[in-house]
Order: structure tokens, then sequence, then C-alpha cells
């Protein structure tokens, strides 16, 4: 540690004040520097005399002065070597220091040479001193003789006892002026104390202070703190300790603390870091209330017209700020703002307990407003195999719980699809799958609308296919698409190809040839599975054969000779039971795809 005092002022003792028994002590007052910056604390001092500047006797000390306060390098105190020690020769004060209990002393560079202040508790008896031999008596000094009558003014009294006099005040106790002395303790009962003002209107007033921490202070130095005691003796008063807190004390040392020692509670504190606690003697943030619910108020109650609170942010948070404010009308409304804008609404609660996002009146239990998009209404995210979803339950007598949720891969609609699930009943009532498949009553749709159950439709339209058709099974492996397929006689429930003309076996035509698909598909699974579609009614392309006969829209088709393909009625009698349908294209020779409406006859 690099040291250095500098000496700024010295009180002297003058020879008025020896006048007076002033004995051998003087006051000093200097100034502390810490690498040239004033230090502020308690520090310990060690104060010696020696003969000379530089090496020389040691004449006195050294004389331990501990805790003396250093305000802003400033220190005053008070230093008493006893006698001869200033006897006429030169004499040099050194200086050691320390934090108060903390570390060794270190001697400062310099000594200080001293000179009129103790050297006048001498001057003023030198001369008559040196004058009279020892064991004499003196009967005068400066005027005075041993004649003289000694007198008290009142307050004060004076005993004598022998050659005794004791000197006290009217009250007894040995005091001086208004204070009475008990013991050790001085008291005064009369009145109030002014200090700085002679019309004190309280106990004990100060006038005058120059700034916040030059009026009244306390200093200690112990673990348990230093303060000041504050009680109501009345019937249900308390009494409460207002203190700075060492490190014994659960506020800690550097804090401040406000303790309630009737009820034994911490009421306020502040720690080091400047955290603030109510009810707490160890805040962990700004501001910590501890305290519980009383029926009525909680621990931190806000009142008066529209009572507020407000976060301001920094650069840190975009310069957000947000407010929460209970508002005329008893909403609980939350708004926040960036710099230079002012607040916006963000969220409502109304004293009904409805909940308005956007909106200061909501009407619902939860009300939206201000949706940008399909997408930025509402959302509920999670990571689970479980999905993630919404419960919607009817608590009333006969009401039912449905889950909407987003499927994962342990529920039955899978992962990526969709489902609303009736907890209640336990069956899928709708599933999505993540291919787009809507199933109805079941959880795994295998078309793109897969119901489970009867279907009850006002009207039907259909647009992806042209005819009604079921599936069989064709005796031939290979069947092209718009071949004519009859009834097999020996496979019963199975069709094969046609072979023969005006074949009254005739059952229908091989559905999707030309691109035009089934529109209606009639099966039951399980049950007469088949592997081809067969139109038995709507529009068709069929397999046809000209070489029998010109095909133009209108005529009426059946049968032919060749396997698979269709022909012109030329015998209506012979047709009758073996009609296809009619062609609705025309196909003038060869072979081709004629457009049929089938109609089976």
């Amino acid at each position: 540690m690099n040291t250095k005092l500098l000496y700024s002022l010295f009180l002297l003792l003058t020879a008025a004040t020896l006048a007076r028994g002033q004995g051998t002590a003087f006051t000093y007052q200097g100034r502390l520097n810490l690498d040239g910056a004033p230090v502020n604390g308690p520090y310990d001092f060690r104060f010696s005399i020696y003969t000379a500047g530089a090496g020389g006797s040691l004449v006195a000390g050294p004389l331990p002065m501990d805790a003396v306060d250093v305000v802003r390098g400033l220190f005053v105190t008070r230093l008493d070597f006893g006698i001869g020690v200033f006897t006429g020769p030169a004499r040099w004060l050194e200086v050691s220091v320390r934090p108060a209990g903390n570390g060794n002393f270190k001697t400062l560079d310099q000594r200080l040479e001293l000179t009129s202040s103790p050297y006048s508790i001498r001057a003023q008896v030198a001369g008559v001193a040196d004058s009279i031999a020892a064991g004499s008596v003196v009967k005068s000094l400066y005027g005075l003789h041993d004649d003289i009558m000694l007198a008290a003014v009142a307050p004060l009294t004076l005993t004598p006892n022998g050659n005794t006099l004791t000197l006290s005040t009217a009250g007894g106790g040995g005091g001086g002026g208004v204070w009475s002395v008990n013991a050790n303790n001085a008291y005064y009962t009369a009145g109030n104390v002014g200090i700085g003002l002679n019309n004190p209107s309280e106990k004990l007033t100060i006038a005058g202070v120059p700034n916040y921490n030059n009026g009244l202070k306390l200093t200690g130095s112990s673990v348990g703190g230093t303060g000041l005691a504050l009680e109501n003796t009345s019937s249900g008063g308390h009494k409460y300790s207002l203190f700075s807190s060492g490190a014994g004390d659960s506020a800690g040392a550097g804090g401040f603390g406000v303790y309630d020692d009737t009820a034994g509670a911490y009421r306020l504190a502040i720690a080091a870091n400047g955290n603030v606690g109510i009810g707490t003697s160890q805040p962990h943030g700004g501001l910590e209330v501890s305290g519980g619910w009383d029926g009525n108020y909680g621990s931190l109650t806000l009142s008066g017209l529209s009572p507020s609170v407000r976060f301001s942010g920094n650069i840190f948070t975009d310069n957000y700020s947000w407010l929460i404010q209970l508002v005329n009308g008893g909403n609980l409304e939350f708004y926040n703002k960036q710099q230079f804008t002012a607040f916006g609404l963000v969220m409502a609660i109304t004293p009904s307990g409805y909940v308005g996002l956007g909106t200061d009146n909501p009407q619902e239990n939860l009300s939206i407003a201000g949706v940008r998009s399909y997408n930025t209404g509402l959302k509920l995210t999670g990571n689970t195999t479980a999905g993630t979803g919404l419960a919607l339950e009817n608590t009333a007598t006969g009401g039912h719980k449905y889950a909407l949720f987003s499927g994962g891969s342990a529920t039955g609609v899978g992962a990526g699809g969709f489902g609303i699930y009736d907890d209640t009943s336990g069956a899928y009532r709708l599933a999505i799958d993540a291919n787009g498949n809507v199933g109805i009553g079941k959880r795994n749709p295998q078309t793109a609308l897969d119901v489970n159950g009867t279907t009850t439709t006002k009207v039907l339209t259909i647009t992806g296919g042209a005819d009604l058709a079921e599936p069989f099974q064709i005796f031939e492996e290979k069947v092209p698409s718009g071949s004519v397929v009859i009834i097999d006689e020996e496979h019963p429930g199975q069709l094969k190809l046609s072979t023969k003309s005006y074949d009254q076996r005739v059952a229908g035509i091989v559905s999707g040839a030309n691109g035009v698909q089934p529109g209606i598909s009639l099966r039951q699974t399980g049950e007469m599975d088949g592997a081809l579609n067969v139109a038995l009614t709507g529009r068709v392309y069929v397999q046809a054969d000209a070489g029998y006969g010109a095909i133009k829209p209108g005529d009426l088709l059946t049968t032919s000779d060749t396997p698979g393909h269709a022909m012109k009625v030329i015998d209506h009698a012979q047709a009758r039971g073996a009609v296809l349908g009619k062609a609705m294209s025309s196909l003038k020779e060869g072979k081709g795809l004629v457009l049929v409406l089938v109609t089976l006859q």
C-alpha cells in the first residue's frame, strides 16, 4: 500500500486553556491519501515522538489510536503523551497507519516537526515553575493568594471535605450546567435539546445540516450491526431497530435493516448489492416481497386511481416498456410500447374473468382480435409421440369430452395426421392422415374419403369418374381396359372375356379405357372382393370391331365373335338380353374405342 499522509491543520492549545487546568493532551488533524486519493473508513494509527526528523531517539510512544474514522481523507484524534515530553528541545512526530484490524502498519515517509501547540503546555508555567524549588510551598501565583474565597453559583454547589472540594449541580449527582449525572450516565429531563437552534420543538432537533450525511452519525465496529432503536411504550407499541448490518446479521455486512424487535421479524432489508426485501432479510432480486394471502390482501397491494406497474426496457430489450394497469370499469389491462411510440393494448381481463387478446371488451372466456392470417391466431406446440392438441368438454349431463389434436407416431392417425377423438366414447369421429385421406368413424382412411357407416346426402356430385362399377375377379390373367366381359358359368361370381355374338351372359365393360375411371365403385370389404372394376352403368370406352358394320352414335352394341370386342346390333330379335348399351361415338372401320352409354338389357 502506497500511503502518504498530508497535514492540513493542527489544533493548538492556548495559554488560556492551560490556565483552566488543561492537561498534556492536544488535538491532531490530518489528511490520509491512498495512491493520491482520499480514503474512507476506520484506520488504526500509531504515534511516536523522536528527537530528530530522521534517526534520533524515541522520546515517547508508540501511542495507539485504533478505529479512527477517516472521511474523504480527513480525520481528527486527540494525543496525550503525558508530562516530561515537551521540555524545550525540538520534537518530531512519527506516524504509522493501517486499515482497522487489517495487516501490518505502514510508517509514513516523513516525520512531522512539532511546534507551538505541544510546547504551549510548558510555556504557560515554565517561567514560574523553573524558579520554584522542589518541596517549596507556593503562597501566590499570578495575583492569587492562599486566603482566596471560593463560591459557587446556582445551579452549582461547592462541598468541602478535608482537603477535597466537590463541585456538583444543585440536584446532586456531580454534573455541570443543565446536565445531571447518574454514575457514568449524563441526563437531562427539563426540556427539549437543540443543536444549531435555541428553540427546539422536539426532544432533539438538529438544525443547519449542510447535506444528507452530516446531520447525525452513529458509528460502531460490530458484526451485529450499528443502529438506532425506536420504541413506543404504550399498549400495543413495538420496538424497531434501524441499523447498518454487519457480517453477523442475516442482512449481511454492508446491508441495512428495519427489524421489529417485538415481533422478532425483519420488516425491511436492503442488501449490500442494493436488493430490497420486504418481509425477508435476504432479497434475491431488485425487490422481493415475502408474505402470504390473508383473505383480503396479497403480499403486495397497489391502490389508488388506476394503480399500475411499469417495466421499462433498454437497448438490450429494443427499448420496449410494459404497463400493467387496473383501469376504470375493473379491467386489468396489459400494454406495451417501444421508444417514441404510444402504449398499445395487448391483453385485458374483465371482472367477469373474460380474457381478451387485442381487445378490451371480450365477450367470451377467451377472445382473440386482430388475427393477421389463418395461422397466426392461436398455436399449441408440443414434442410428443402422443400428439399435441386441445380438449373440449361439456360437463353437463350427457356431454362428451373431445380431443382435437395433431397426431404423433403413437396415435391412431399417425405422425402428421389430425384427429377428433371422443374421449367419452373412446372412438375416433374424424381422422385425416398425413396423405390427406379423410376418415369418418375410422382412424386409418384408405381413400380420399373413407366412411365407416351409413352416408346420407342430398346431392352427390362425382368429378373423378363417369361410370358405376363393381370389382370382379376375371378368369383371364390379362384383360385390357374397355374389354367386354360375360358371366363365367364355370366359376360362380367371376367374369371372363366375351367370345361370341349376341351373348346373353353379357355383364359389362372393364372400366378405365381412354382414361375414363369409375365414378362410383361398389364393394364390401372381405366379401366378393375383385381385381378389376367392371362398368355396370354410365359412360365408358369399349373395345369395338366395325368389321361387322360401321358404328355410329345411337347404335345398339352387343357382343361379337371377336374376343372382348363389341359390335353393332344387326339382328335386333337375336340381340334381346344381349345389349351392352348405345354408342356415343363413331367407328367406321376396323377396331378401336367407342364411347358407349352402358345400359344392359
